[in-house]
């Protein structure tokens, strides 16, 4: 059986269905408009659905501006030839530590940091690279937000109904129904992939504890 795909209009619909406000005097189609982008960008984050490539170079200030849409990084080569260059995310501390060092590190080392309060999101390189190093980058995107009665969400429709169920409880929050919010964030929430950076790259998740049996646990052990 195919999912259908919901529109902007029937989403807000299906959330005018649940709380007591038929007039949209308290909780208005923009709110649901709000409360509906926001859950695509958590989903698209969780389920890292659209992936990009974008090419450019260094800057001036030895970093690299991620774009608007940024949600999380796959990788950056530095270069436009084999072998490239490839830039590790690391920690502030290690970071830090080969910069303190004038160390090499065996990698082009890079960290997330802003430049100023309104710019954007960029990535700080060690060692230094020339402003006119050309680099290639691949990320996992936001989608395009929805913004007329007629668009579509661009995530996989399986995941339209959870676009309704975020905004269903956001709206059931705004009329003080709290309880009524926490069942349908439980429901949004259910089957869900943790969010980006929640869990470290190389953590198996969820995580099993599994006993270990020792010497003294075998019944040929001799107990002094």
């Amino acid at each position: 059986m195919a999912v259908d795909t919901l529109t902007l209009t029937e989403i807000q619909s299906r959330v005018n269905t649940v709380i007591r406000d038929p007039a949209k005097g308290f909780v208005t189609d923009e709110n649901v408009k709000d409360w509906v982008n926001e859950a695509q960008i958590d989903l698209a984050g969780r389920y890292r659905t659209f992936l990009v490539a974008t090419a450019g170079t260094v800057g001036a200030d030895n970093d690299i501006d991620l774009p608007a849409d940024f949600i999380e990084l796959r990788r950056v080569n530095l270069g436009t030839t084999a072998p490239f260059n490839r830039v590790e995310i690391v920690s502030d501390d290690v970071f830090d530590s080969y910069v303190d060092r004038q160390a090499t590190p065996p990698h082009e080392l890079g960290r997330f940091f802003y430049p100023t309060s309104a710019g954007p999101m960029a990535i700080e390189l060690y060692p230094a690279q020339p402003s006119t190093l050309a680099y290639t980058m691949r990320y996992y995107a936001a989608p395009d937000d929805m913004t007329a009665g007629g668009d579509i969400s661009a995530l996989p429709a399986r995941l339209h109904v959870k676009l309704v169920q975020y905004a269903q409880a956001q709206a059931c929050i705004k009329m003080r129904e709290f309880d009524q919010g926490a069942t349908y964030l439980q429901m949004f929430e259910q089957g869900l992939p943790p969010a980006p950076g929640s869990v470290a790259p190389s953590q198996n998740f969820p995580k099993q504890m599994h006993y270990e049996r020792g010497p003294f646990d075998h019944s040929e052990a001799r107990h002094l």
